[in-house]
């Protein structure tokens, strides 16, 4: 994995776009869109539903249905940090932009609330992802693995 990081100077927002603020009343249509995701292995692997009421998740609707989120897994304001995760388009709608319009809102609310530390972790071998925080102005900080652990 990659840990990604970017600053309030670095940070170039996507291009307009409808984004909504999402609220528990969603929770439905995102567990909906990450579902699309789970059938490939591709879905978010770290969600929880009261991540949507604790956090900043951001979407795109067309019509009734929920084609691209992005969230956090972590707001704490009280150490300035802000790890954004959860960040999926669906397969028939990759390569117009939405990832980016949904992690910059995401991004924009973290430095707005005055967050210096926004990270977020993005698989090695997933370039087209890369590409994505990068052209926002994140940055590689780190390398590491990543893993469940279990209780033996």
């Amino acid at each position: 994995m990659w840990r990604m990081l970017v600053e309030p100077e670095t940070f170039r927002p996507a291009a307009a776009g409808e984004v909504s603020l999402l609220s528990g009343t969603d929770i439905d249509a995102v567990n909906r869109l990450y579902a699309d995701g789970h059938r490939t292995g591709e879905g978010p692997d770290f969600f929880d539903p009261s991540m949507v009421e604790q956090g900043m998740f951001r979407g795109v609707w067309e019509g009734d249905e929920l084609v691209a989120v992005a969230g956090t897994h972590l707001v704490e304001p009280a150490y300035g940090v802000c790890a954004i995760g959860n960040v999926y388009t669906r397969r028939d709608r990759r390569r117009r932009g939405l990832a980016s319009l949904v992690t910059s809102a995401v991004v924009s609310d973290a430095l707005l609330r005055s967050l210096p530390t926004v990270a977020l972790n993005v698989d090695q071998r997933n370039a087209a992802a890369s590409r994505v925080y990068e052209r926002l102005g994140f940055r590689r900080y780190c390398e590491f693995v990543e893993g469940l652990a279990l209780r033996s």
